[in-house]
Formats: structure tokens, C-alpha cells, sequence
């Protein structure tokens, strides 16, 4: 009898691609039975050679999406072009969950009712036709936040607000990401509406799924932005960024209830290091203010050992496979979640957390001395 977990891949890009290669080297848990691509210049490929491995047994790459329908699987890892358009996103992400399929995605789905009720019960009501489950898992969102921060309030008896600082060093990204995120614009021509727009829909989902692990309702989520230029040429950016110029960005979604602030997540990414107050170490650091007050720096690397903090690549590091310490987290996020998101019953899942305070704010008129 065949036990193992029938796994689909739904854009074998970079992320899609690197959780296809783990799961082809674990044969004996896993049977990949399709994967569905968007390149012209994929389809018809055999998925192992696809990925730097053998040849697997026959499996190829299709463009087809009925052919995906088609087949009997357990559960689809979701990573479609994160230019795609999200309307045609969700739509394919609908149909599969209404044909049955389990779904694991990293860009959509943390929270849907924080983009409105219709938007939930879409994803509901496919998830009712098809009897299946979706989780949206990756590293921030989907985790830092979601998971780590509600955690941390578990060590609270009451909280004020929850703050989630992500701190990006960004010298090395590709050049064409550099307009992207502000990078070398003018102040007069910072994008911010256009940078906000590109990320709303994933992070304003957070906040939402915060408060609701801690028992709570936001009011509303709040979208604020600033920035910080250079006083020098960048030499080791990895596109041009002349002096006076944006070299900093933090975009900010603040839940709100009563008011006040609840939860925030901050997402600072700079290429300059040396702006004054815009420290960036590839890290996170989450604070809940509260009874008490805790905050811990959460870190990736391929090693911590003495001390040192390794991040570097494995593999070659300028081959087409190469993974660094961002990878593999995000790709055991999307494996060691399998098991769960097949055995939940039907609908959208919050990845549960132990024993944090339910109901429980500041001013709550709980006496400590």
C-alpha cells in the first residue's frame, strides 16, 4: 500500500522550486504527482532535471491547469508569480481548494477576513465544497508574527500592543528590485503608493491574524511610510544610489482598537548601512508590551556555531540551485506543514499557538500588587 503524501507544485520558481527538490530527495514520504508552471520554456520538462536532479520517472512540467484539476493529490504547494495577477491568483488557489486539494502558499491567505468578509467567505465556501484546508505559511508573514510573536505573549497575562520590527540589509539584492522599493529616487519622487499597493494585501492580513490569536477584533489597520536618503555614493549597492537620495524605507500596518495600537509590523529595508537610527541585520525584533513586557531577536542562518553567525549560500552560490539561510526556512515552513494542513478539517486555518492570553488587554483592572 502506498502511504505516501501526493504532492502537487503549483509555480516551480524559485521557492516552488527548491520545496520540488527537497521532496523529490524524500521519496519515501513523498510522491509528486504534477507540477503545473507558467514559462513557456518549462512545460514539458521532466520535473527532477527541472531541479538539478535524475529524471523522475516520466512526471513533466504542464501549462495545462485542467491537467492539475485532473489529478489526485493530497495537497498543492502554491507558489505562483508574486507579479501575477491576484485576482487570477486567488481564482486558481478557489478552484483547487473547491476540487479537493489541500493548499500551502506563502503570498495570500493569512488572515483573509482582514481584506473583508466576501474575501473570507470565498475562501471558505471552496474549502467546504472541496472538503479541504488552506494554511498560508512562509517567514514573515506567516510566521514571525503570526507564530513567534503570539508565543512570545504567552509568557504575558495581559498585552498592550505587539510591535514586529523586520530589519532587511538589501546591498545584495538584484538591481532590478531597487526601483522597486524606492532605492535611488528622489524624495520628491519616493513611490510610497505604488510600494504600498505591492504589499498591502499580504501585510495587512497580519495584524489581523494577531489579534485574533490573542482573542481580539481590530477596528481598522493603519498604513503609514517614511524614508531615509544617503549622504554618500553607494559603491557596494548593487545599483547606482547617488547622495541625497532614498537609501531606507519602512512601511508600517498598525492594527487599531478603541484608538489605540495593537499590533504593528514594520518592514525596514535599507542599502545603506552606515544612515544613523536604520540599523538592518537580517533580523526581527518583536516586543509585547504588556504584564510583563518581553522582546527577543529572532535570526536566520546556515550556522550559529561559536558564536559566529553564518549566512551565507551552500551549494554554489552562483548556480541556478543555490540555497542560502532565507531558502531553507521558508521551504521547511512549506514542508513540515503537510501533515497538519491534510489532517485539519475543511476550512482556513491559523496555525495554533499554546497557551497565550485570550481576551486579556491592558486596563483590563488586573491588580499585581
Amino acid at each position: 500500500m502506498n502511504n505516501r503524501t501526493r504532492v502537487v507544485i503549483w509555480g516551480p520558481g524559485r521557492l516552488g522550486g527548491f520545496v520540488l527538490r527537497v521532496l523529490l530527495q524524500r521519496p519515501e514520504e513523498f510522491d509528486v504527482v504534477g507540477v503545473f508552471a507558467f514559462s513557456p520554456e518549462k512545460e514539458g520538462r521532466d520535473i527532477g532535471e527541472l531541479v538539478g536532479l535524475p529524471p523522475h520517472g516520466g512526471v513533466t512540467v504542464t501549462r495545462d491547469r485542467d491537467e492539475i484539476d485532473r489529478l489526485d493529490a493530497d495537497v498543492v504547494i502554491f507558489t505562483p508569480l508574486v507579479a501575477l495577477e491576484p485576482t487570477q491568483s486567488h481564482a486558481d488557489a478557489l478552484r483547487l481548494l473547491a476540487g479537493g486539494k489541500n493548499l500551502l502558499l506563502a503570498h495570500d491567505y493569512f488572515y483573509p477576513a482582514g481584506i473583508s468578509d466576501g474575501y473570507a467567505r470565498e475562501v471558505d465556501d471552496a474549502c467546504r465544497r472541496g472538503n479541504s484546508s488552506v494554511l498560508a505559511v512562509g517567514s514573515s508573514p506567516g510566521f514571525v508574527a503570526e507564530r513567534l510573536a503570539t508565543t512570545l505573549a504567552g509568557h504575558t497575562l495581559e498585552v498592550a500592543h505587539v510591535d514586529v520590527l523586520e530589519r532587511m540589509d538589501c546591498t545584495d539584492l538584484d538591481a532590478h528590485v531597487y526601483p522597486l522599493l524606492g532605492f535611488g529616487a528622489k524624495p520628491d519622487d519616493f513611490p510610497r503608493d505604488q510600494i504600498i499597493a505591492m504589499f498591502d494585501h499580504m501585510y495587512r492580513q497580519t495584524p489581523h491574524a494577531v489579534a485574533a490569536q490573542l482573542g481580539q477584533r481590530l477596528d481598522r489597520v493603519d498604513v503609514d511610510a517614511r524614508f531615509a536618503t544617503t549622504t554618500r555614493e553607494l559603491t557596494g549597492a548593487s545599483a547606482p544610489v547617488p547622495p541625497g537620495t532614498v537609501a531606507g524605507t519602512e512601511f508600517s500596518w498598525t492594527g487599531i482598537i478603541d484608538e489605540e495600537p495593537f499590533v504593528t509590523v514594520i518592514c525596514r529595508w535599507v542599502c545603506d548601512l552606515e544612515i544613523a537610527g536604520w540599523e538592518a541585520d537580517n533580523d526581527w525584533i518583536i516586543t509585547v508590551e504588556g504584564t510583563p513586557s518581553l522582546q527577543i531577536r529572532y535570526a536566520r542562518g546556515l550556522s550559529f556555531a561559536n558564536g559566529i553567525r553564518h549566512g551565507g549560500h551552500v551549494d554554489d552560490p552562483d548556480g541556478e540551485h543555490w540555497m542560502d539561510s532565507q531558502s531553507w526556512t521558508s521551504v521547511a515552513a512549506f514542508v513540515n506543514a503537510i501533515p497538519g494542513v491534510i489532517a485539519a478539517p475543511p476550512g482556513h486555518l491559523l496555525a495554533p499557538v499554546f497557551g497565550i492570553p485570550q481576551h486579556r488587554r491592558i486596563g483590563s483592572g488586573l491588580a499585581m500588587r
